[in-house]
């Protein structure tokens, strides 16, 4: 009998850890908002410092946050004044410990050079027209840029602060992103007034080894955000009109999935501790009236390049810009660029211990996992009521 109390304890146990094995509870939800200025755009994260910086379009300043409380910590001036709308996008050296700012004059357009250690402008580099989304290329020490208005991505080396090389491209460029050793950037279509409408479709690769177009790869229309997965070695691309992100692999060069997400995606971050990508969507008709809006971010599994959750931003007007993950948190930065704000998105796991599960939390595995347990506890059972019996007679 004692036997029998025995079997029936440890199967209850080892069904209790079959379900305590599913995991912690993965959490997604917006945490916070931060106060920056005018019309924030880009970010880049600096993992030395622990620090967001934030590009504010309309105020020609950069706004850094601590990750420590998120708040503002400095605010830096980029020019004398720089005019309305011409500070856009950001990118973070970690080889020189320091920041990169477009600055979208039409003709001769600028890159300004932050310091983390002062806070300051540094240096400012002469690019091409228009520049827009920079990439740093740890392997090379180089910072890419896309020109919309030159039909060139311009190469700087952090050791000079200079640009050393200029990659002709079919068309001009906005968005760009490194990985793999290779530069992703997105065309937009020239201007043409015979087709004002016209829009474009197409990702160049350049090669850094020799500064060179290697491909074009027909997305979505209107690419914009441009993302690389260090996890899967591959590239996504938010493409704002077709409302899908594509996905290439980087070792053909071609598309292997395209993905559904929420109204206008524009910009991407991606997450690898938990292998997720977060897309701003600005899910109206925000194009024409930015007081329609009600921001979302589509969150895509690289796991199973499928969109698992949409999470809501802010109230009326928060549109999503610029995106970035802050590995130091584990948190996803979005600006909201109408409210003058960065939103807050944790992307942790909650631990199980102070949690008491659901049924409908449990995962199909962990049920497969039960019912073998209760099998092999049921046989186990048998076994010993078999040789029970026996010894009594």
């Amino acid at each position: 009998m004692k036997t029998r109390k025995n079997l029936v304890a440890a199967s209850f146990l080892l069904i209790l850890i079959a379900f305590s094995s599913t995991g912690a509870a993965h959490a997604i939800e917006v945490t916070g908002s931060v106060s920056v200025q005018q019309a924030p755009s880009g970010l880049a994260y600096d993992l030395a410092k622990n620090e967001v910086f934030v590009v504010n379009m309309n105020a020609g300043t950069v706004s850094v946050i601590s990750d420590s409380n998120n708040s503002v910590v400095a605010t830096i001036p980029l020019g004398n004044p720089v005019p309305v709308g011409v500070a856009t996008w950001i990118a973070y050296d970690s080889g020189k410990g320091e920041l990169f700012v477009s600055l979208s004059f039409a003709r001769n357009g600028k890159v300004a050079v932050i310091s983390d250690s002062s806070n300051t402008v540094v240096d400012t580099i002469t690019v091409g027209g228009e520049p827009g989304g920079l990439a740093y290329d740890s392997s090379k020490g180089e910072i890419f840029v896309a020109n919309a208005l030159s039909d060139v991505v311009s190469v700087i080396s952090d050791k000079t602060d200079a640009v050393v090389a200029n990659v002709t491209t079919a068309y001009g460029t906005s968005a760009i992103a490194y990985g793999g050793g290779e530069v992703f950037a997105a065309n937009i279509p020239p201007n043409n007034s015979s087709n004002p409408t016209a829009e474009s479709d197409t990702v160049s690769v350049i090669s850094d080894s020799n500064n060179t177009v290697v491909a074009n790869i027909t997305v979505g229309n209107s690419p914009q955000g441009v993302v690389y997965d260090a996890g899967k070695n591959e590239m996504f691309v938010a493409n704002l009109n077709s409302e899908t992100v594509s996905v290439i692999s980087d070792k053909s060069n071609s598309v292997i999935k395209t993905l559904s997400t929420g109204n206008y995606p524009y910009m991407i971050a991606y997450d690898q501790s938990n292998g997720e990508l977060f897309v701003t969507c600005s899910n109206g008709t925000g194009l024409v009236d930015p007081n329609s809006l009600v921001g979302t971010v589509s969150v895509i599994s690289d796991n199973s390049n499928t969109v698992t959750a949409n999470v809501t931003l802010g109230g009326l007007g928060s549109s999503g810009a610029g995106v970035v993950y802050d590995s130091g948190k584990s948190e996803v930065f979005v600006a909201d660029s109408f409210l003058g704000t960065v939103s807050v998105v944790s992307d942790v796991a909650l631990a199980s211990a102070s949690h008491t599960p659901t049924v409908s939390e449990f995962s199909v595995q962990a049920l497969f996992l039960v019912i073998a347990v209760m099998e092999v506890a049921s046989a186990a059972f048998a076994v010993v009521s078999r040789r029970l019996r026996r010894f009594s007679c």
